[in-house]
């Protein structure tokens, strides 16, 4: 329908204000948010690249200080701190050589001994206190640690690598390299771009600008949240009258968090350019729109419909010859009036088509491949209006040869006509395509079939292998434990008959109480290594713990009198068997008596429980000894143990670990602080 722009001008002028402002503000939006979006990726992406470029200078940096720490001569000075001529020149040349700022050498204490700076401790001084220094080294445990310092008054930042110095594995003293960031900032700079790192505590102590804002950390919370159409948000932050986009990224193993801001001037001048042209274009076609309105109105009122319909079928024709979609023309009854050029390639120019029915151009059933069914397009299927879209259809050609094609098949009218439109598409080599396909999926399953029994087969001989050594390794250690004592029989057994040869009864009784001491002790082996292959309980109950506490101190007898025990339970009750429990416990308790009796330590355990989801941690602390680091992951082992010989058989702590996985739990330690080991018993919690 058409509308004279004459008659309706008020109504076109104030729809087309309407028009334009609506398009003006839909296009500023839309542009607006593609362009923050890509700013905000573009963003992310420099982020990336300025975090890949401050590990790779860090890590040129960490090697440093491990290559003087076994030097003689740092050594024999941290003994007798004497600065010598040789020392200073020896560390000014490899501070010179590395590249870096100054270089210190520090005691065990924090204290600087000597550095290649004359101030010495005064250098730093305003970033560390010398406490601070002497608490790192402690935590460093061998390892190289970058710590960071800020000066507050000042406004500055260090940053310090060290590598503590061990000598008979105690705390001899470090190395420490003052090294500085800031040129790899300026490195970074782009015009209008803002870069800044903060420390675990929010403040920034390293930024590759002047302004005010970069000194205090309530500008970063100033940032309000600019949200994206995709559902990215991102932040907006505005200093001096300039909007940046905040983009930033922390840093776990340093604690650190860098920080990029990238200037939205240019995003936004953009957007407002693309809206403005926006407007332009829309306004023109308005303009172009009213123009072909009338235009439309003066052809309609000169030419006759039956010169309009001649053009039609024209157009129709023109376009059904330029197409590269096979295109036929059918009467009513199905027969073929027109083949366009696409066409009749497909079927290699057969000029007797036309006239003929479409369904002559189907190839036979015996021909087609099997399990492809041809479409009905016999002169019944005419008799009212034919339509599908799409349908794989097998086509002959001159010689016999077929291909397979889709067809779609769309009633028309033309002028006082009508018929049904028929398109074409060879889909030759997409059937290639599929069958190689279907060809390369066959035998990827047969590849990953084979792979995946090689894989099962290696898997079961790798039990196999790990069942064998475990049996060896146990069947080694139960003949060793039982070599010992058999051997001390036998000479018991020589001894005892000797002495009855002599008729020395007293001395007889004494080596029979020997040899009834030593098959007690192979009897608790047997005893032991039963207790490891004890079945799982079949049901877990509700258990106290207070309860398994005291059982267990009473079948410490004496050998717990004299320890002081602690009980803290803020969780009671858990899912599990009261015997094994019990057993777990005492096992723990007897441990730490021995250790403690061992180094004339007075003993003191704390029992301590709190729920965590539906479990229940119980943690046993005592004021032992410990154990060396490398053997904590030894002490569930069987017959590994730290006892004298003949004082442990080394199955106490790996029955107490079987005996926590019968009930479901698992049992843990660790070093204590400040002494001592902290078992962690976890269990299912029980709300019966």
């Amino acid at each position: 329908m058409s509308f004279s722009y004459k008659k309706h001008k008020l109504f076109f002028i104030s729809s087309s204000l309407l028009a334009a402002s609506f398009f003006f503000a839909v296009a500023h939006f839309f542009a607006s948010q593609i362009l923050m979006l890509k700013l905000h990726q573009q963003g992310q992406n420099q982020l990336l690249t300025y975090v890949a470029d401050l590990r790779r200078e860090l890590n040129e940096y960490r090697h440093m200080p491990y290559s003087v720490t076994d030097n003689p001569a740092i050594r024999a000075f941290i003994s007798d701190p004497q600065p010598t001529p040789y020392l200073q020149g020896y560390l000014k040349d490899i501070a010179k050589v590395s590249g870096t700022n100054d270089w210190f050498i520090l005691n065990q204490n924090g204290e600087v001994l000597t550095s290649t700076n004359k101030r010495g401790q005064a250098v730093l001084t305003p970033f560390f206190s010398q406490e601070y220094l002497a608490e790192q080294l402690i935590q460093q445990q061998g390892e190289a640690s970058l710590l960071t310092g800020y000066n507050k008054e000042h406004t500055q930042s260090t940053q310090l690598l060290t590598a503590p110095i061990y000598d008979s594995g105690e705390l001899f003293g470090a190395v420490a390299i003052q090294i500085q960031l800031s040129q790899l900032i300026e490195s970074w700079t782009v015009s209008g771009e803002i870069i800044a790192i903060t420390d675990k505590k929010k403040n920034l102590f390293l930024a590759n600008d002047d302004l005010n804002w970069s000194r205090d950390k309530k500008s970063l919370q100033s940032a309000l949240r600019y949200p994206l159409i995709e559902g990215t948000n991102t932040y907006q932050l505005t200093i001096e009258n300039k909007d940046y986009m905040l983009h930033s990224v922390i840093l776990d193993d340093l604690e650190w968090q860098l920080i990029y801001l990238s200037p939205m001037e240019g995003s936004k001048q953009t957007s407002n350019y693309i809206a403005f042209v926006s407007l332009m274009i829309g306004s023109l076609l308005i303009v172009f729109a009213l123009y072909r309105n009338e235009r439309a109105l003066k052809i309609a009122s000169k030419i006759e419909n039956e010169q309009l319909l001649e053009q039609n079928e024209q157009r129709q024709k023109a376009l059904i010859e330029k197409t590269h979609v096979g295109l036929i023309q059918l009467d009513k009854l199905g027969r073929i009036l027109f083949i366009n050029p696409t066409g009749q390639a497909y079927f290699r120019h057969q000029p007797e088509l036309i006239g003929q029915h479409v369904s002559q151009l189907l190839a036979a059933d015996e021909k087609i491949p099997n399990g492809y069914q041809q479409p009905s397009l016999t002169a019944e299927d005419f008799n009212h209006p034919l339509k599908f879209k799409e349908q794989e259809a097998w086509l002959k050609r001159e010689s016999q040869a077929i291909f397979p094609a889709l067809i779609s098949i769309s009633p028309i009218n033309w002028g006082h006509s009508s018929g049904s439109l028929v398109t074409l598409i060879d889909i030759s080599k997409r059937k290639k395509a599929e069958q190689d396909l279907i060809l390369v999926n066959n035998n990827l399953e047969s590849r990953v079939e084979a792979r995946s029994n090689e894989l099962k087969a290696a898997q079961k001989e790798l039990l196999r292998a790990e069942k064998l050594a475990t049996i060896g390794q146990m069947s080694t250690a139960v003949a060793h434990e039982l070599n010992q004592p058999l051997t001390g029989l036998r000479t018991l057994v020589y001894t005892a008959e000797l002495l009855l040869n002599r008729n020395q009864i007293k001395e007889t009784k004494s080596t029979l109480n020997q040899v009834e001491s030593m098959i007690g002790r192979m009897h608790k082996l047997t005893s032991e290594l039963k207790v490891i292959a004890y079945q799982r309980p079949e049901q877990l109950t509700q258990t106290k713990l207070d309860d398994c506490i005291d059982k267990a101190l009473v079948s410490l007898g004496t050998k717990a009198s004299g320890l002081s025990l602690n009980i803290e339970l803020a969780e009671n009750n858990v899912l599990a068997e009261a015997t094994r429990l019990e057993r777990i416990f005492a096992n723990l308790i007897s441990n730490s008596l021995d250790a403690c009796d061992e180094h004339k330590i007075a003993p003191e355990i704390r029992f301590t429980s709190e729920r965590i989801n539906n479990n229940v941690q119980i943690r046993i602390h005592d004021n032992g000894p410990g154990v060396e680091p490398e053997a904590i992951a030894h002490l569930f082992e069987p017959f590994y143990t730290s006892k004298s010989i003949g004082k442990g058989l080394g199955l106490g702590l790996a029955i107490s670990a079987n005996l926590a996985k019968d009930m479901q739990g698992i049992l843990t330690v660790e070093q204590g602080i400040p002494s001592g080991l902290i078992f962690t018993l976890t269990l299912e919690h029980s709300s019966l």
